[in-house]
């Protein structure tokens, strides 16, 4: 098929970085999307997204962070997406849904933790800084055609900055179906500044 996509979007962003990420302010991203098939000039998909976050300072370096996330996508051939692990739904499989319906929120708490740490060795020292800690909770839901039921995850990690272009983020967490909860505690290791 000969398709033509167009889309429009509403972007806000007044948040404020530390270096592990935002710790004030808001940001958002409302999206609409439409494909059209131009052979025979019918609709193809249609996709609309909308992505909040707001963060709300508690300190100098501290901050409860809050993400809403929804994504929706119909027509002859849906949009779907990759949903799932540390850049979205810790503690599940990265790329864990393929789908086209997605509701998920995020709730963390961000924390300092160590603002320099100094290893020495006889050839010279290593240095880290601005280690910050995180405790969060995550419940959200992807399906295709039929509701299934709502996920959950939660934990805590680590953030170590180095230098000011590399974030490694490490992130322990348990899942659950709201019935039971994991006996296994999954790790989540990522490159990358906090949603």
């Amino acid at each position: 098929a000969l398709l033509m996509s167009n889309y429009v979007s509403w972007v806000y962003d007044n948040s404020l970085w530390d270096i592990s990420g935002p710790i004030d302010g808001r940001r958002y991203n409302f999206t609409l999307g439409y494909t059209t098939r131009l052979d025979n000039v019918r609709g193809f998909n249609r996709m609309a997204m909308a992505d909040v976050r707001h963060y709300f300072r508690l300190g100098k370096y501290s901050a409860f962070a809050n993400r809403l996330f929804a994504y929706v996508s119909d027509g002859v051939e849906p949009q779907r997406i990759y949903f799932g692990g540390s850049w979205s739904f810790r503690g599940f499989e990265r790329r864990e849904w393929y789908t086209r319906h997605v509701l998920f929120a995020s709730n963390e708490l961000r924390f300092p933790l160590i603002d320099n740490l100094q290893i020495g060795f006889p050839i010279g020292g290593l240095g880290f800084s601005s280690i910050r800690g995180a405790i969060f909770g995550d419940v959200g839901t992807a399906w295709e055609d039929k509701f299934d039921q709502w996920y959950g995850s939660f934990g805590a990690g680590f953030r170590v900055a180095i230098g000011y272009l590399i974030l490694l983020r490490f992130d322990f967490s348990r899942t659950t179906d709201f019935k039971t909860i994991s006996p296994n505690t999954n790790f989540d290791f990522f490159f990358g500044w906090n949603f």
